[in-house]
């Protein structure tokens, strides 16, 4: 897939060449996700996607367009990245929004795709000095995702 976008010159999410949505993300968030079919500038509203909403308790799948994110909006400090989906949900299960707020928790499932990292860079440039903590495993994986 690379060998495509480099011959044309642009990112691969330009192309639309993206994969399925792997990470999620929870938390006191709000993404502006263009619509299908939107445009380059700007003028479509999108959809707004609360990350804190009760019918999405497992966590919000972080889209292949993330790319094109129209605006974020957090008044979160922290941002938790966490390896593993299962200690994802333990954490959320066992109240972590609620004690620590504002808060946000990421998991990629393992080694973060290229929308999870793009939405990762984007919360540090939208967030005034946020902490980003990690929660990996200490084996060659985990120190690869927490560098």
């Amino acid at each position: 897939v690379p060998a495509r976008g480099e011959g044309c010159q642009v990112p691969r999410h330009y192309l639309r060449l993206v994969g399925t949505a792997k990470g999620l993300v929870r938390g006191h968030l709000r993404l502006l996700e263009p619509r299908p079919g939107h445009s380059e500038d700007g003028s479509d509203t999108g959809t707004w996607v609360d990350c804190m909403d009760a019918l999405e308790p497992r966590g919000h799948s972080i889209s292949p367009i993330c790319a094109h994110l129209l605006r974020v909006e957090t008044m979160a400090r922290t941002i938790l990245v966490v390896e593993k989906e299962t200690v994802f949900h333990r954490l959320l299960d066992e109240g972590l929004l609620e004690r620590h707020r504002p808060c946000i928790v990421i998991t990629a499932r393992g080694f973060p795709d290229v929308p999870t990292r793009y939405l990762l860079r984007h919360l540090q440039e939208t967030c005034a000095r946020p902490r980003i903590l990690t929660l990996v495993d200490f084996d060659a994986y985990g120190l690869a995702i927490a560098a």
